[in-house]
């Protein structure tokens, strides 16, 4: 029987040395560093791709380059799997952008560099692809107790990272459909030119509106809800947002308030 063996990573981007990096929205005068990426997601405006570096990886075993990824841990998301693989494997930490596309290949075929290699039979390998900018060391420390911990990759496994320019990038890549992950970059890039992440979340599962007293307003969430707000702080993390805004009403505020005592980010309210 065949299964499927899911797996996540994904393209991480920085602006390159020759481009002088913005001013963080509110801080005058405060330089970011190298990575160039403001605290609200966006790059200045919206960077060229000539401006850009993309980190690849080196894996001894398949002696190939391609991009940071990994198999999903026990009940793990593709989100999560993906910041995760990509900071052990380049050493850095990130938050996710927008979701590049997936590959899907023979594991058998893992590592051979072919066209789009196919195989007959066997475990087939998914890859899910985001975006990623790395973070800086105050967003490092805020997000660290909601992430969770990070291991380095072992050094058999990954022995050499590269930054280099997106065409030099293509030159490299082992894979055709690591190319075509690249070229979905490289659309979004253009697409996303002064863009900022925002995330909606829906409010966790609250007590029953007939089985409810009082006032609408102050429904708050079950036990069902609240340990579903808790697994959120994971997935949340993983986009590193920057500032938090809810509902007034007490199972919207419950559904984030993990997330705000996790990072210590003040949670606000507007109606």
């Amino acid at each position: 029987m065949r299964h499927i063996i899911e797996a996540a990573g994904g393209i991480v981007y920085r602006m390159t040395s020759s481009v002088s990096a913005p001013k963080v929205p509110g801080s005058p005068g405060e330089a970011i560093p190298t990575d160039g990426t403001p605290d609200d997601g966006t790059l200045g405006g919206g960077p060229r791709i000539d401006d850009l570096e993309v980190c690849l990886v080196h894996r001894p075993r398949y002696d190939d380059w391609s991009w940071p990824k990994g198999k999903l841990e026990p009940n793990e998301s593709h989100r999560h799997a993906a910041a995760r693989e990509i900071e052990e494997e380049t050493g850095r930490a990130v938050r996710l952008g927008a979701r590049l596309g997936e590959t899907e290949y023979p594991l058998d075929a893992e590592g051979h560099k072919g066209k789009k290699a196919h195989g007959v039979g066997g475990d087939i390998k998914h890859v899910m692809y985001w975006m990623a900018q790395l973070l800086d060391d105050s967003q490092i420390s805020r997000r660290s107790a909601a992430f969770g911990p990070v291991l380095t990759a072992d050094p058999h496994e990954i022995d050499e990272r590269r930054w280099l320019p997106v065409r030099a990038a293509r030159k490299l890549l082992s894979h055709s459909q690591d190319r075509d992950i690249l070229d979905a970059f490289v659309d979004r890039i253009e697409e996303s030119a002064g863009a900022a992440t925002l995330i909606l979340v829906r409010h966790a599962k609250a007590e029953p509106r007939k089985q409810w007293r009082g006032t609408d307003g102050d429904r708050p969430i079950t036990p069902k809800g609240a340990s579903a707000a808790y697994g959120l702080v994971r997935e949340l993390s993983c986009f590193s947002p920057s500032r938090l805004v809810s509902s007034p009403w007490l199972r919207c505020i419950q559904t984030l308030e993990p997330y705000a005592f996790h990072t210590r980010i003040p949670l606000t309210t507007a109606e």
